[in-house]
């Protein structure tokens, strides 16, 4: 396996250890070496990846297994819930493997689950700990509808001031802790939220660029989608998900690991 790494094409090799003060690329230099860096972690990971997007898809499909096509109630959200949760863990070692690939030029042979190692158990922990931040997004549709029902501007008052106080700000708090995944990926000495915040402070504006230039191909492919209709059937929507999903991750995967490169200082 060692002997192929050559032959993947190379986004300017390893970056230089964290220093302090380090400094993001431009938007547009980070966007390019993303997909050049998705391409190599396909490239060289081929003993992981098939098994991830195997498990992606059939996970997909336990929600509308379960629950059956049509309008979801709580019941549903609960069942998407836990397999958002499944997902996360049985993708943990994908993820591990492309972060070490990107920060270490590290091969994964094969896919590997190993839940007993402590860096799985931090890593598959905090996505824990972002899944339940971002599932209030998906009961929020129950919580409108129940203000909707009532009438009045006070529903309005309050979408809009959750949206403001929760979402922007939960996303802030994310952007800044995106090092923080590579950081355990790699066992760095100090792979905390501390840590990571303070090495990411004042940057989060300059990640959100990059991930949102970046993502332009899937966020116009999912318009796609939408406007021709494509995939109008729930089985269809879950599977083309899917299978979009893995590299529109892997993409932030690796994203994260050159943040981690730039900015990581005092998580080593």
């Amino acid at each position: 396996m060692a002997g192929s790494v050559p032959r993947i094409p190379q986004a300017g090799g390893r970056l230089p250890p964290p220093q302090a003060g380090g400094r993001l690329p431009r938007i547009g230099d980070a966007a390019k070496t993303a997909w050049i860096d998705l391409y190599r972690a396909f490239a060289a990971l081929t003993g992981v990846w098939p098994i991830a997007l195997a498990i992606s898809v059939a996970l997909s499909l336990v929600p509308t297994v379960l629950t059956g096509p049509g309008p979801h109630g709580a019941g549903a959200q609960i069942v998407s819930f836990l397999t958002s949760v499944a997902d996360a863990f049985f993708l943990t070692p994908f993820i591990i493997a492309v972060h070490r690939f990107i920060i270490r030029d590290e091969i994964a042979p094969r896919y590997r689950l190993r839940p007993r190692e402590p860096r799985f158990q931090k890593f598959f922990g905090w996505s824990l700990i972002l899944l339940a931040s971002t599932s209030v997004l998906e009961i929020f549709p129950l919580f409108v509808s129940l203000l909707a029902a009532r009438g009045g501007a006070a529903p309005i008052i309050f979408i809009v001031g959750f949206i403001f106080t929760f979402v922007v700000l939960l996303t802030w708090a994310w952007l800044r802790l995106s090092i923080l995944f590579p950081a355990i990926a790699v066992d760095a000495p100090r792979a905390n939220w501390r840590s990571v915040m303070a090495d990411t402070r004042g940057c989060a504006w300059q990640i959100f660029l990059i991930m949102l230039l970046a993502s332009l191909p899937f966020v116009v492919l999912a318009i796609l989608f939408v406007a021709t209709g494509v995939g109008r059937e729930t089985v269809a929507i879950d599977v083309i998900g899917a299978v979009l999903g893995l590299p529109w991750t892997t993409l932030w995967v690796v994203i994260a690991s050159r943040l981690y490169q730039r900015l990581g200082y005092r998580v080593n």
